[in-house]
């Protein structure tokens, strides 16, 4: 296998944990690129809700608001991530907590 096909793999396996429901596990050697992937997702997620509040345009995003509540309700890393980071966040927030379901926050 190539460099660039098992850079792929790795890639495709990190994006797992965000987008599907992988948990970290204690000593992963992951855990550091997982959980910055998270919060890079994270802070596009605000990002978006933020200016579309500043603009008043948040009708007009519903379909954003549907996909970033997915991503949460599909991965246990960005519902802890968001959960652990929660005072570095604005809109995306109440989103989150609706999404990842009761407890999640505690």
């Amino acid at each position: 296998m190539s460099d660039r096909s098992e850079r792929r793999e790795e890639v495709k396996l990190l994006l797992e944990y965000v987008k599907l429901a992988l948990s970290i596990m204690p000593g992963d050697k992951d855990t550091n690129v997982v959980l910055a992937l998270a919060d890079v997702r994270l802070d596009i997620m605000d990002a978006v809700l933020t200016y579309a509040a500043v603009r008043d345009i948040q009708p007009d995003i519903q379909g954003w608001k549907n996909t970033f509540a997915t991503a949460f309700r599909n991965s246990s890393v960005m519902c802890a991530r968001v959960a652990e980071e929660r005072s570095n966040y604005g809109q995306i927030v109440p989103l989150a907590e609706l999404a990842c379901g009761p407890g999640s926050f505690r």
